[in-house]
């Protein structure tokens, strides 16, 4: 029997739609290439991978903008990532980061894969996507690798640039973009990615939070796990990745897991659970973690949705019976 074919996350294709759409490609043009309307290209939805690159191959031979790949890279957010998004934001160093997105990077797209191997010239980071390299394959590499290197610029600054930049394919008619983005450019190489200062892997984002970075570390190990399949875990799952924009209606988190409202409570109910009793146990599980991780309750109401410190210690007392204060006076 076939496996199910690769997907990739429908937040990041959401960013290619919408540059294509702003190149003059029709919503009902992108929305036939993607098989699905647009408002479907929600959070934690996916997106088979050989529509995107229909897609990107549309966009080019519409836009005749062979930089349509960068500017979509440059248009992709952290938080597109979901989980993976605030755990490389976070991560206390480079080389933490790198760490998460080989190991984790599936979570994107299992198209493909992020491999780390220590080269002559420097750390080599290269992308490995199989398949035959037709023109929305060879434009979705070059997005990919585009992402990484923004990522990098937001995380360590703007100035940061690669040894060099390898593509297994040939150069566009114009790579000025490409050039400006990247700088040196092996095309015709034997693989895809960057080569990156050895130094680089013990730079300090200013971003960065131990604290933080080990909570979205244990959610990612989390979700890696084959045996989660229950919806109530799928719904705690999101409830963190959503943690920095605060707790989601059951409405918003019923469409980025890609169902109604309705069928969202009844699939939790048939489990035992409902909407209202996983917030809370999220908020309270979050409210114990981040107190151990040394955050203040003014950062931990923010973080979990509270309106404010006081009505956060009223739910701290009910859970645990005791005030923030009282339980972070003792040693831990």
């Amino acid at each position: 029997m076939r496996g199910m074919p690769p997907t990739i996350a429908a937040s990041v294709v959401a960013r290619a739609a919408e540059v294509a759409i702003a190149d003059g490609l029709s919503p009902r043009a992108v929305a036939a290439l993607l098989g699905r309307p647009l408002a479907a290209l929600t959070t934690d939805a996916r997106v088979p991978v050989d529509a995107m690159f229909a897609l990107f191959a549309a966009a080019l031979r519409h836009g005749r903008d062979p930089a349509f790949p960068l500017r979509v890279a440059r248009a992709v957010r952290p938080d597109d990532y979901a989980a993976l998004g605030f755990a490389l934001e976070r991560a206390a160093t480079a080389d933490e980061a790198f760490t998460r997105l080989v190991r984790y990077g599936h979570a994107i797209s299992d198209s493909g894969g992020w491999q780390r191997v220590d080269g002559s010239d420097g750390l080599e980071l290269r992308w490995v996507r199989a398949g035959r390299r037709t023109l929305g394959h060879r434009a979705a590499n070059e997005c990919a690798v585009a992402e990484l290197l923004g990522g990098l610029r937001r995380a360590l600054g703007p100035t940061i640039r690669p040894v060099a930049t390898h593509f297994r394919h040939a150069a566009p008619g114009d790579a000025r973009a490409h050039a400006a983005w990247f700088g040196q450019i092996r095309w015709g190489s034997t693989w895809d990615g960057v080569v990156l200062p050895r130094a680089i892997g013990t730079a300090r984002p200013p971003a960065g939070d131990a604290a933080l970075s080990r909570f979205f570390e244990d959610l990612l190990r989390r979700q890696a796990d084959p045996r989660r399949a229950a919806l109530s875990a799928r719904v705690r799952e999101q409830l963190v990745a959503d943690l920095p924009a605060g707790i989601p209606s059951a409405r918003d988190l019923a469409q980025r897991l890609g169902l109604s409202e309705r069928s969202l409570r009844r699939g939790l109910a048939t489990e035992g659970h409902s909407y209202r009793a996983l917030v809370d146990d999220h908020r309270q599980v979050c409210a114990h973690d981040l107190r151990a991780a040394g955050k203040p309750a003014t950062e931990v109401a923010f973080l979990l949705g509270f309106s404010d410190t006081s009505a956060f210690s009223r739910a701290y007392r009910r859970w645990y019976g005791t005030s923030w204060r009282a339980t972070a006076a003792r040693p831990r």
